[in-house]
């Protein structure tokens, strides 16, 4: 399908390059191999400025002249992103208080480079010259954070020891790699690791810890600033907790049907216990987008989609799947996915909003699913360093799935599946409310 130049989309692609050079592993993930020397620079400073660089984008679109609702659907869509992007980074200051989150850009960003061709010398060149990057970029992680939560300091470490196991790779694929002017392989792998071991050393030593036991929560302000700005749901945080209580009842039961139709008399959560691990595994992995990126009628729907319609229409993909099979096998892996993002849903929130405590949610996992407690902490970690992650699957899958039935309604006896998803492709992964907006049921 072509799509129709808006005109935004040079706007977002201004916004996408200010993106990638503030965080160069996403420019690498994007195939920008521009970025794939460096690190991102999250100091004071730097954030200032790219929050004020996002303000100035934000304004140009604001100021754009437009005609069409679509071109006002895309101007919404590249609003909330940028505002989404500065409010978080003013408001919630995620570098100054999570350490987590440096240890895993620096993960990543050699992750994404170990992963490569190993035989090409570019590469070869980045890798090298994210490790010579390290040292500076640990240093700016001593002078940027400042009391962080302890469930931060923990994640921390576990991402140097992850860190440490990644520059040993490096060190392996750079032997014998030398670049013209530039230090030599060995040494600056060795200069890396040892800023990594003083870090570690100033995590566990020196840093002070914030003293209150909910420092990670954002709060219900902040909580619903991103469900409105990040994500365009009205939903409140109350709205969406009890959401998530009702698919996690409602799934548990479907689940014990489909055990008793599988294995009878065995309890379902021994039926579901080999299918959790890759559960857990697929829920903190970025979403895939389950349609091709070139359906989207404009390059803005397709620059920026929204992880919520990302995550929901994999699930609604998972069940129309399984209905087709028509297997309980299948339903049953289908089930264990959904129960996960349900609790993922109920727990995100009680978090961030209602005082719950991190240990207590690790237990509420490993009470509900048959999952390593090893596997319930990470999860727990996930949910307490990237607020309204964990509602994203849930709250997307009951949005499209409403965005349909109301479609149905609408039509009567005049609905066309095909025409549906054919109208539904041209929004991409826009937020559902945004499609309900152009497709006129707002």
């Amino acid at each position: 399908m072509s799509t129709t130049a808006s005109p935004l989309d040079a706007l977002g692609r201004s916004a996408l390059d200010l993106r990638w050079h503030f965080d160069p592993v996403a420019g690498s993930r994007a195939g920008v191999a521009a970025a794939d020397e460096r690190l991102g620079d999250f100091t004071a400073d730097a954030v200032r400025q790219h929050v004020a660089a996002l303000r100035a984008i934000a304004s140009a679109v604001e100021d754009a002249e437009l005609e069409s609702l679509d071109d006002e659907l895309d101007r919404t869509i590249l609003l909330n992103a940028l505002r989404s992007d500065a409010g978080i980074l003013e408001r919630e200051q995620p570098f100054t208080r999570d350490p987590g989150r440096w240890m895993r850009h620096a993960e990543d960003a050699l992750a994404v480079l170990l992963d490569a061709a190993p035989d090409e010398g570019d590469v070869r060149d980045a890798l090298l010259g994210r490790v010579l990057a390290l040292p500076a970029f640990l240093g700016g992680l001593r002078e940027t954070v400042s009391r962080p939560a302890p469930e931060f300091v923990a994640a921390a470490l576990q991402g140097a020891t992850r860190v440490a196991l990644r520059l040993d790779a490096a060190r392996q694929r750079l032997a014998g790699h030398a670049v013209e002017g530039s230090a030599d392989p060995a040494q600056a792998v060795a200069a890396a690791a040892d800023a990594l071991a003083r870090t570690g050393r100033w995590l566990a030593d020196e840093c002070a810890s914030a003293e209150t036991p909910h420092a990670y929560a954002i709060g219900i302000e902040r909580f619903e600033r991103r469900l409105h700005e990040q994500h365009a749901l009205a939903s409140s945080a109350a709205e969406l907790w009890r959401v998530g209580l009702r698919l996690r009842e409602e799934t548990e039961g479907e689940l014990e049907l489909a055990a008793a139709e599988l294995e009878p008399g065995t309890p379902w959560r021994d039926v579901i216990a080999p299918l959790v691990g890759d559960a857990v595994a697929r829920a903190l992995r970025r979403p895939a987008p389950p349609l091709e990126p070139e359906a989207a009628a404009s390059e803005t729907r397709r620059m920026f989609p929204s992880p919520v319609t990302a995550r929901g229409l994999d699930l609604v993909v998972q069940e129309r799947l399984a209905a087709g099979f028509d297997a309980a096998d299948h339903r049953i892996a289908m089930l264990t996915d959904r129960l996960l993002h349900a609790l993922l849903l109920e727990l995100d929130v009680a978090l961030h909003t209602r005082g719950m405590l991190a240990g207590d949610a690790v237990a509420q996992l490993e009470g509900a699913l048959p999952l390593t407690r090893t596997d319930a902490a990470l999860l727990v970690q996930r949910l307490c360093a990237e607020p309204t992650r964990g509602l994203e699957g849930a709250v997307g899958r009951r949005d499209l799935l409403q965005l349909e039935a109301d479609v149905r309604a609408a039509e009567g006896a005049a609905y066309d599946p095909e025409r549906f998803f054919a109208r539904f492709r041209r929004f991409g992964l826009a937020p559902v409310s945004l499609m309900r907006w152009g497709m006129g049921l707002e």
